[in-house]
């Protein structure tokens, strides 16, 4: 909870990727509040109210996940929404004459996104969608210390690179610090 307001307010990708973190720590840890609590939020250097108040926001997470119908995978709705509302602000800065940085970050990137959708056994999904989830899996995959190969660590420094132009995109207009024509 408390990162995640954090992630949020900074840096709308990393929250994307900290709240799809979240879901999966939640369905690894099979819906249990009590181990979530004793493995997790126990850790958490913060006082015991505090610490309630994170472990009603894991239950709050896990009871979402199940109106959703998402115990086996899939990303909340309200994620979606915020990856849906990124995918719009991509096609207007793709669209707007002034914002020739990221139209140049976005074909460095492309390339590797067309590659993430033809991996992408032939479910549709935008390309924010598709970029989230290829950096997502790479995570993954540095966090379980697997080898990556050159080629995919330089797709990904793409992908990172036009994200993080968009995040930031993103939180100046939301902070009311710039605004699309």
């Amino acid at each position: 909870m408390i990162i995640a307001k954090e992630k949020r307010s900074e840096n709308i990708i990393e929250y994307l990727l900290y709240m799809y973190q979240i879901e999966d720590i939640i369905r690894a840890s099979n819906f249990d509040l009590t181990l979530i609590n004793s493995s997790i939020v126990q850790n958490y250097d913060q006082p015991e109210d505090v610490k309630l108040e994170i472990l009603q926001w894991y239950e709050d997470h896990i009871n979402f996940l199940k109106t959703e119908g998402k115990q086996k995978g899939g990303h909340l709705v309200y994620l979606e929404n915020i990856a849906n509302d990124l995918q719009e602000l991509h096609f207007r800065l793709l669209n707007i004459n002034t914002e020739e940085e990221y139209k140049e970050l976005y074909d460095k990137a492309s390339p590797s996104i067309q590659i993430l959708k033809s991996k992408n056994q032939g479910h549709q999904d935008h390309e924010i969608n598709l970029s989230l989830n290829g950096l997502y899996g790479y995570l993954l995959l540095k966090l379980r210390k697997k080898h990556i190969s050159r080629e995919t660590k330089d797709s990904i420094i793409d992908i990172s690179q036009m994200l993080a132009f968009i995040a930031s995109k993103f939180q100046k207009i939301e902070t009311g610090k710039d605004e699309l024509i």
